[in-house]
């Protein structure tokens, strides 16, 4: 059950239908891969952003937030990060997307596999799982590509996984602040849900 299939009893969204419900938190995804992606650009927080959408989206909707998150990325990087228009980048770029959607893959299974725990259990799960698809994309395509396989040191992995462990902390305080102003319905419990 995603957030947007449970009914909003209270806040803004009371009025709103499933599917506008679904829309917002589309919108509020490619939004954070805009913030992120100004800020962190070659780091967005794919997986991160891959587990949050598989927690609170159907599958259709968590595919086209997470395509619409690498669009917003690659606008930020080749429009306003002045992104190299080469042949490599370009490869990097569309690598970038499969990875992001890939991920998005893992988390889902994984949330699947754990449906009727705890939602914090299938998030840390769901996370785990996007981030190690994300990262094994992205390093069996560099070996494809031939280039970028000294952007996986450990160091690198070790800094990609902090901005998504911060990411996905800073999407889960502006959940939670929204369910506390009444911006989202509050989750169903567990018993309830499933």
């Amino acid at each position: 059950m995603s957030l947007s299939s449970i009914p909003a009893s209270f806040g803004l969204l009371s009025g709103l239908s499933a599917r506008a419900r679904s829309l917002i938190w589309i919108g509020f995804i490619a939004a954070a891969s805009t913030a992120f992606s100004l800020v962190l650009a070659c780091a967005t927080p794919f997986a991160a952003l891959a587990a949050v959408s598989a927690l609170n989206l159907s599958r259709r909707d968590a595919t086209v937030a997470v395509f619409t998150a690498w669009i917003a990325n690659q606008a930020i990087g080749f429009g306003l990060l002045g992104y190299p228009h080469d042949a490599l980048t370009y490869a990097w770029g569309v690598v970038i997307g499969i990875g992001a959607l890939l991920s998005l893959g893992g988390a889902v299974a994984a949330a699947d596999l754990l449906r009727g725990r705890a939602a914090v259990l299938r998030g840390i799960a769901g996370f785990a799982v996007a981030f190690i698809v994300w990262q094994g994309a992205l390093h069996a395509s560099a070996f494809v590509i031939g280039s970028g396989e000294a952007a996986f040191t450990f160091e690198i992995i070790a800094y990609v996984l902090q901005m998504n462990v911060l990411a996905l902390a800073i999407l889960a305080v502006l959940h939670q602040a929204a369910i506390a102003l009444g911006v989202i319905a509050r989750p169903l419990p567990v018993a309830a849900a499933a």
